[in-house]
């Protein structure tokens, strides 16, 4: 099996450094949604930034910048994590959903349309409010 990776990559350094922090941090990933061939090829359908940033980083071709928790390794690679991230890192998990052969078009686009859905988000602040007040 093959899978395509497009060669679109639109998230900035710093989106793409928190990205990576957290998987580092354990955060539950967002699973990636693959569309399957009849000769079994994966085209990415959602999560090709996620995927391009994961092979970026192992790559060490990002440094992580911006990260607001792992503030101490601003500036690291892969190459250079501290070895306990690393193996986080190399522990992390991202579900993938295959889309199988045979789905038709009408369906595959109105899989892209749901999980590119964003409802209107809570401030910030009030989630946040809403944590502090469940104690």
């Amino acid at each position: 099996n093959e899978i395509k990776l497009p060669e679109k990559k639109v998230w900035s350094k710093m989106k793409r450094s928190q990205w990576i922090e957290s998987l580092l941090l354990g955060i539950v990933a967002p699973p990636l949604y693959v569309s399957e061939d009849y000769d079994g090829n994966l085209n990415i359908i959602d999560g090709v930034n996620r995927l391009h940033t994961i092979f970026e980083f192992l790559d060490n071709k990002l440094q992580l910048r911006g990260l607001p928790i792992l503030q101490d390794i601003n500036g690291v690679s892969y190459d250079n994590l501290p070895i306990y991230l690393k193996s986080k890192f190399q522990n992390a998990k991202v579900a993938i959903c295959i889309i199988k052969p045979g789905t038709p078009a009408r369906t595959i686009a109105e899989i892209v349309k749901r999980i590119n859905y964003r409802p209107a988000s809570i401030p910030i602040d009030a989630s946040i409010n809403f944590l502090k007040n469940k104690k």
